[in-house]
């Protein structure tokens, strides 16, 4: 009978290196390896429940496995799933800084994601930075790294300039074609 601190040292050196499904493969041969009592033993030095192990030892063995460590369905739902009302809450804190026209298929926030984010959170909403910038592309903004840039004085035409690309856009877009955001190129045209 080998001692508890080989065992130990064992899975310990081991279990880092596989994923949770070959985890529970590997506790459940080890357990029996050991006979009556090996399930408790190792779940003792492994500090994983007997459950754990139990299911190791009712994986398929000698059939083929698949990539799937998680029943379908298994694991954490999204956040979307879990609080829907999210989207509208985004689309409240969004609507006074939202620039362009909602009907044009370009709109913008000047809020950043990190800013909402913190407003959400603020709201007790369990959220993080990249679940909003998802959300936010679901409701159509188009995401922009912030930058400043000078825009030289202002222009009378501006509103029109933005209708103009607006019309170009839904035109490209009704043909078929992409449309991509792009900035002015370095220096002045």
């Amino acid at each position: 009978m080998e001692k508890d601190t080989v065992v130990k040292e064992r899975i310990a050196t081991i279990l880092p290196l596989l994923d949770e499904r070959q985890s529970r493969i590997y506790l459940a041969a080890e357990a029996k390896s050991i006979g009556w009592g090996g399930k408790s033993k190792i779940a003792q030095l492994s500090h994983t429940s007997r459950k754990t192990i139990a299911k190791g030892q009712q994986e398929p063995q000698g059939q083929e496995l698949t990539n799937r460590i998680r029943k379908a369905g298994g694991g954490r739902k999204k956040t979307i799933d879990k609080n829907p009302e999210i989207l509208l809450k985004i689309k409240d804190l969004v609507a006074p800084h939202t620039m362009g026209d909602p009907v044009n298929p370009l709109i913008w926030t000047s809020k950043s994601v990190r800013k909402i984010t913190a407003e959400l959170v603020a709201l007790k909403y369990k959220v993080c930075h990249e679940v909003v910038r998802k959300c936010l592309k679901a409701l159509g903004f188009s995401l922009q790294a912030n930058k400043k840039t000078d825009e030289g004085s202002t222009n009378e035409d501006r509103n029109a300039q933005f209708d103009y690309i607006n019309h170009l856009a839904i035109a490209f877009m009704e043909q078929g074609n992409p449309v991509i955001s792009r900035g002015r190129p370095c220096g002045r045209l």
